[in-house]
């Protein structure tokens, strides 16, 4: 078994398509956008590459690509080979493990392996629960993989719950303030220099929950058990951006936004753009930009904000005529 000194030095490229990478740093924005102290780099873990946690994304597959459809369709047919949107041959889209299911636990071994050797420090898993109610979603093996894994000891995890389907609002403490509780309990979960463990949020739960009382009432029922249980009053975290007086109410400590990796390089179109040139001033935009009176929008300046970004599969990422340079350097 490899221990945490011997990881350092593996040389394994870092390129696992079902982590989106974020960055994460524990601390408000300054004026300077910059982190006023240490931080922390992590990856959201999107457990979405089996056959069994979406069924009927692989139905729509098979309806497509044909009956050997699995849940690398698409990648497979119309990105690595030529495909009938001109999008391919990208060869480069294949993870180093090969088209995996990351039910298996040496898959998720070997994530931890990659991601611990370039510094990441935690997986933040997308959580999904059963439209049915009464437990989570099946399909979700690699969150107990990575509990069960030898290499745990590498990194942390934390939950990151997706409001997705219509479950009953009864679940939410019935059964999912235990397991989230469950979670928080285990050695390896992710929390805060001052002991509070992560947890995330992103949809709209008051909509299932009955309504934004309700959620704010569910989310101080979380806190309690939290407590109740002996550990910590835990962060909570919300996807919520420009709109954020909801979630301050419902009882939000602050906010990780998705989906904000191409700020900035779509800004000069037909302009080769890249990471280190855009993002310091994009970001500092973004969290201190000025909304018209009436609009409902603030901005993050009195707020807690853990900057995020996704990835994705798109060859052209920002929209067309774009062109962003992406060659790694040291600066980038």
């Amino acid at each position: 078994m490899l221990n945490s000194e011997q990881v350092r030095f593996l040389n394994v490229k870092w390129l696992c398509l079902a982590v989106l990478l974020v960055l994460v740093s524990l601390v408000t924005f300054q004026r300077s956008a910059k982190a006023a102290g240490p931080y922390e780099v992590g990856a959201f873990y999107f457990d979405n590459w089996n056959p069994q946690l979406n069924p009927s994304a692989i139905s729509n597959y098979k309806k497509i690509y044909g009956s050997s459809a699995n849940q690398w369709s698409g990648v497979t047919d119309m990105l690595t080979v030529p495909g009938l949107w001109g999008f391919g041959p990208l060869p480069n889209r294949e993870p180093l493990q090969g088209w995996y299911d990351d039910r298996n636990q040496s898959v998720v071994d070997q994530q931890i392996l990659q991601a611990a050797s370039r510094g990441l420090d935690h997986f933040a898993f997308y959580y999904y629960w059963s439209e049915a109610g009464g437990g989570e979603r099946p399909g979700q093996q690699s969150i107990y993989n990575f509990i069960n894994s030898p290499y745990k000891d590498l990194m942390k995890f934390y939950m990151y719950f997706i409001a997705d389907g219509q479950w009953p609002a009864s679940d939410w403490n019935t059964y999912m303030v235990p397991k989230l509780v469950s979670m928080m309990q285990d050695p390896s979960y992710k929390k805060t220099p001052d002991g509070r463990p992560i947890v995330g949020f992103y949809g709209n739960f008051a909509a299932r929950l009955g309504g934004a009382t309700q959620w704010q009432t569910a989310l101080q029922s979380l806190r309690t058990a939290a407590q109740n249980a002996g550990l910590p009053n835990p962060l909570l975290l919300d996807a919520a951006y420009r709109n954020l007086q909801p979630s301050i109410t419902a009882g939000m400590d602050g906010f990780l936004p998705l989906n904000l990796a191409g700020i900035g390089l779509d800004s000069h179109q037909y302009v080769p753009e890249d990471y280190a040139t855009s993002y310091p001033p994009a970001w500092n935009d973004f969290v201190y930009a000025t909304y018209p009176p009436g609009s409902g929008y603030e901005n993050y300046e009195n707020y807690l904000l853990i900057p995020g970004g996704i990835s994705g599969y798109d060859p052209r990422p920002w929209g067309k005529g774009t062109i962003i340079t992406s060659t790694p350097t040291p600066a980038r």
